[in-house]
């Protein structure tokens, strides 16, 4: 009996989508891309920052309201909580609306 050889196939799995691996890294389709998204780049610096502002202000509310618990309520301190419950408000409102910007220019 004769052996069925085997045809070689049409579609060689090791050259397979290698002409578009050659144009991802290239530097004319990094070119593309920016240019593509000049007109976005206020945006995404905006967005950037606003991120930060607001992951700043979510970081820095725990201490606020350690210092609010440990040097107002506990002490009896009326100005110390006055104090520093107006500086938890001011934060929060801070990390709000900087979350609420980021997610208006990230859409």
């Amino acid at each position: 009996m004769a052996e069925k050889s085997e045809k070689p196939s049409k579609f060689d799995e090791s050259k397979k989508d290698s002409h578009k691996k050659d144009y991802a890294y290239s530097p004319r389709a990094l070119r593309t891309i920016l240019s593509s998204l000049k007109k976005y780049r206020f945006l995404g610096v905006l967005t950037a920052v606003t991120i930060l502002v607001e992951a700043a202000m979510q970081i820095e509310i725990p201490t606020v309201m350690s210092n609010l618990i440990d040097f107002g309520i506990m002490s009896r301190s009326q100005e110390a909580v006055q104090y520093y419950g107006l500086q938890l408000l001011i934060f929060a409102a801070i990390a709000m609306i900087t979350g609420i910007i980021s997610g208006i220019c990230c859409a």
